[in-house]
């Protein structure tokens, strides 16, 4: 069922994830808690989902679409809590996320009808009758949503009861091996002595495809949230330039009416906002409403400047200062911006020449345990390094008790950076060979000849990939 052994994959999972934990053990200081888990996963059946449409003659259509990208949401708490937290599932959604094409088989995992119905709107409910549970077949969530960072965000706006009121001091560290290379062709380092991968229609063979199309779709669903992200990104950053278009004019109206002038926006625009604000809430929460986004409007606009560097909340005159908050309020409201925030997101990052375990598309860490290793101590300490610099009292990330965990010594050893594939034990690689020309066999199910013909092709392949 895979190229690797799953089994081993298991063992690690049941002795590691959902360990028991006494109930007055001491926590660590940077864990809370509830903690929220968010695990990207592919679903192999899919999941449908209904649109309404028009028809020909005007009568109500469904459109359906069905949605392969999937997560798995879970509150983990510590024990003794009123909700004891189903590590089994956790378990095996841990295992599915995991559950890389080939290399490991796939995990079921069953979902309830209320996971779906709360995540995204439109669910097709014939797939759950009666409301019933369903088993579906998982694979790696890298397929679809490698770097999730919409599934943090949206754990984070949970928090908030969907009000991103501390966007100012809330950051996302995003940990993630080799993410500072291109991941275009031309791009690749050379391997085993050949040239980097060039592009060319009159030389574009099918099996050459196949390998640009899978780079294109797993690196296109790598970064998918990173695109998203941005867009969002430029969208808030849009509505702050307007933001303090409004407030030089606003500054300039003042100025005028100290000269004895009159400026016409603050009237017309007062005029706007009044009349336009109230049909954006529900009647009977007008006042509350209104009262809430202003004081959250006027928290998430503190210290912000003109054009002229003047503060828009301490220096602007009191009535100015209202009809510029209403205004951004309208702006915000009509855009659709008002539970989203920037996301702040600082990165912990390592090249492929740090790295161990880079070749064989990142696997070849499974053929030897120091390299792994290396690559964790690697991590660890660039984590160590990023926290011990920034987290500190007035630094980026002032992370609270971070002196109170002692940094720990990193294991002496083997600079093991940069390792090609003719760097591991050959014995190995050769094994691998073996089990995947056997899997692939076993597979196929070709008459011998034909068999044997594919195996001797897919041993060249593999032989150049694994140096042999």
């Amino acid at each position: 069922l895979s190229l690797l052994a799953s089994s081993q994959v298991e063992a690690i999972a049941s002795r590691f994830i959902g360990t028991t934990i006494a109930p007055d053990a001491p926590a660590h200081p940077a864990a809370a808690p509830d903690i929220r888990l968010g695990l990207a996963l592919s679903n192999l059946h899919g999941v449908d989902y209904a649109r309404e449409t028009v028809g020909a003659r005007g009568q109500t259509e469904k459109f359906i679409y069905t949605r392969f990208q999937d997560e798995f949401l879970r509150t983990v708490r510590r024990a003794g809590a009123a909700q004891p937290v189903d590590w089994p599932q956790i378990r095996q959604a841990a295992l599915a996320c995991g559950a890389f094409p080939f290399a490991f088989r796939p995990r079921d995992l069953t979902r309830s009808f209320a996971e779906y119905a709360t995540q995204h709107s439109g669910l097709d409910v014939t797939q759950f009758p009666s409301g019933r549970d369903n088993t579906y077949t998982y694979s790696d969530g890298g397929i679809f949503h490698n770097e999730p960072l919409g599934i943090a965000r949206d754990l984070v706006s949970d928090l908030n009861g969907g009000q991103p009121e501390d966007a100012d001091t809330r950051f996302y560290l995003f940990v993630s091996p080799d993410a500072q290379a291109s991941k275009r062709p031309e791009a690749k380092s050379p391997t085993n002595g050949q040239p980097p991968l060039r592009l060319g229609a009159d030389t574009e063979t099918m099996p050459r495809l196949v390998g640009h199309l899978v780079n294109a779709i797993f690196t296109q669903g790598r970064f998918q949230d990173w695109i998203v992200a941005s867009k969002v990104n430029d969208r808030v950053r849009r509505l702050d330039t307007v933001a303090r278009g409004l407030a030089d004019q606003l500054f300039a109206a003042a100025d005028a009416a100290q000269g004895g002038l009159t400026a016409p926006l603050p009237p017309a625009l007062t005029a706007v906002t009044t009349t336009l604000l109230p049909a954006l809430y529900p009647a009977a929460a007008l006042e509350s409403g209104l009262k809430a986004d202003r004081t959250r409007l006027t928290a998430a606009y503190t210290g912000f400047a003109a054009s002229n560097g003047r503060d828009c909340l301490t220096e602007l005159p009191t009535d100015l200062r209202a009809a510029w908050i209403d205004a951004v309020l309208l702006l915000e409201k009509t855009a659709g911006l008002e539970h989203k925030d920037i996301m702040t997101i600082f990165t912990i990052t390592a090249s492929s020449r740090e790295l161990s375990g880079e070749p064989l598309f990142a696997f070849a860490g499974f053929l030897d345990f120091k390299s792994r290793h290396f690559d964790y101590e690697v991590g660890r300490k660039k984590a160590r390094e990023w926290l011990t610099t920034n987290a500190v009292p007035g630094g980026a990330f002032p992370l609270l008790n971070v002196a109170a965990y002692p940094v720990p010594t990193p294991n002496p050893g083997p600079d093991l950076s940069g390792r090609q594939m003719s760097d591991f034990d050959e014995d190995k690689r050769r094994a691998l060979r073996d089990r995947a020309l056997d899997r692939a066999s076993d597979a196929l199910a070709l008459p011998w000849w034909s068999a044997w013909l594919a195996k001797l092709l897919l041993r060249s392949a593999l032989n150049k990939q694994l140096g042999l």
